[in-house]
């Protein structure tokens, strides 16, 4: 894979360092991570490792970013002081059992609804509409 010798602007890890308890090389590493994905609008870790702006290979930082998704743990994230979310948020969890062919699949999804002053709180899915409300 190729080389890059542009390095990725500070301000995003900057913004970052307040909302996550990691080490600093974590921290960079999802200042890096987020900022190429919004480039190539893909969840394919290759090419989101192509546009990672470093001037390490990007062979090296694919590999980087398995290692960190792997080991997701180590890294706390406080994603309503990241969003700058104020209110009464509610979880809502979801789980269903469906057959596909002959093999059980178990899903479970949550969501988050959000109700700040003057709002309903509602999210757009009808189902979480009528939860959010209730």
């Amino acid at each position: 894979m190729k080389n890059r010798n542009k390095q990725t602007p500070d301000a995003l890890e900057q913004a970052l360092q307040s909302s996550i308890k990691g080490t600093r090389h974590a921290i960079k590493l999802i200042a890096q991570f987020v900022s190429a994905l919004l480039k190539v609008r893909t969840a394919n870790l290759v090419k989101i490792a192509n546009a990672v702006e470093t001037a390490v290979e990007a062979d090296s930082v694919y590999r980087q970013i398995q290692r960190f998704l792997k080991n997701e743990n180590k890294v706390s994230i406080d994603y309503l002081k990241l969003l700058k979310l104020e209110g009464k948020l509610k979880i809502l969890i979801d789980r269903t059992e469906w057959k596909f062919g002959e093999t059980w699949v178990n899903i479970l999804t949550r969501e988050c609804c959000l109700q700040t002053s003057g709002d309903s709180g509602a999210v757009r899915s009808n189902e979480s509409e009528r939860q959010c409300q209730g």
